[in-house]
């Protein structure tokens, strides 16, 4: 009997994971479309109310776009603080389990702290510091880590006889820290492309190398360089399933993984040559934010088969 119910609770984490998944991912893109939109101090200079309000008393649509973006990081953060008592008041054994949420707890909590930093200190709207530039790199790495801490968990719930590792062994590391190598210019390029809207795709790139451009300008043709090589390297160094590279499935996971990553890359090559328009942009991020699942769910995954395989030829 307490072998059912245990199971029923790994269901229901996994169950919680994959909502707060899917939840994160939205307030992901509607965090993008207010900074798209230039509705980042929609709210004014006070945190965490819109204002000085719960409920904003003044209309205007930055203003309620910004409400929406605040509210929904609330949500996501009740439903992880939630998951966490969930977890630790059901289970008393100590487990991954556990482990990961706490992760999860704590990279939610740092990104709420990022995103007052962000407001508190106006970094918003038409703010062209450098200093917005390091925040909103900080703020996207963190981003990363709790999506990559949130599938750890939906995994671990999923398989509970596994034990996923914190860090996967270093070959299934390095794609993870290519992309996110690629994901910190992306944001370069984003802020950029916020601020310096394009108009004329050949002058555009000829800022891309001028001097007299804003760093920002300069730094963002490191993204679509870093793409290529990011795709070039899943194909020709990087074999996701090595362990397995005579199944069926191993052969599938990998040619997932390159399409979309292909995918990405075209959306965002069509972006650049409409000049960035906002719907085409947030289609973007949200494969973007896909691979990065994928890719994690496919280190933690295959790493753990791999370390299978090493010990049972080990006996």
């Amino acid at each position: 009997m307490s072998m059912v119910l245990s199971l029923e609770r790994y269901k229901r984490i996994e169950r919680s994971a994959l909502a707060l998944i899917f939840l994160c991912l939205f307030v992901i893109l509607w965090g993008a479309f207010v900074r798209f939109s230039h509705s980042g101090d929609g709210c004014g200079e006070s945190w965490p109310l819109c204002h000085g309000a719960i409920v904003p008393l003044i209309g205007g649509s930055a203003v309620w776009i910004e409400y929406v973006h605040r509210i929904t990081s609330g949500l996501f953060g009740i439903g992880v603080a939630v998951l966490v008592l969930y977890i630790f008041c059901g289970m008393r054994e100590r487990g991954q389990v556990h482990n990961f949420s706490l992760a999860v707890l704590f990279f939610t909590i740092t990104e709420a702290l990022i995103g007052a930093g962000l407001v508190l200190r106006g970094m918003v709207a038409d703010n062209a510091s450098l200093e917005r530039m390091y925040w909103l790199i900080g703020h996207l790495i963190n981003t990363l880590f709790l999506l990559y801490f949130l599938v750890a968990l939906f995994i671990q719930a999923k398989f509970p006889s596994w034990k996923i590792p914190f860090i996967p062994a270093l070959r299934y590391s390095l794609p993870l820290l290519f992309f996110i190598a690629i994901a910190m210019f992306g944001s370069v390029a984003s802020l950029s492309g916020t601020l310096y809207p394009s108009v004329d795709l050949f002058n555009d790139f000829a800022k891309d190398f001028s001097s007299e451009s804003p760093l920002l300008i300069r730094l963002r043709i490191l993204h679509p360089c870093l793409g290529i090589l990011f795709f070039l390297s899943l194909v020709l160094l990087w074999n996701p399933y090595r362990e397995i590279r005579f199944q069926f499935e191993g052969m599938f996971r990998g040619a997932m993984l390159v399409s979309l990553v292909g995918a990405t890359a075209l959306v965002g090559l069509m972006t650049l040559l409409m000049l960035s328009p906002l719907p085409a942009r947030l289609l973007h991020l949200l494969f973007a934010d896909l691979v990065w699942l994928y890719l994690v769910a496919l280190a933690l995954c295959v790493g753990k088969e791999g370390e299978e395989m090493g010990l049972r030829k080990s006996h």
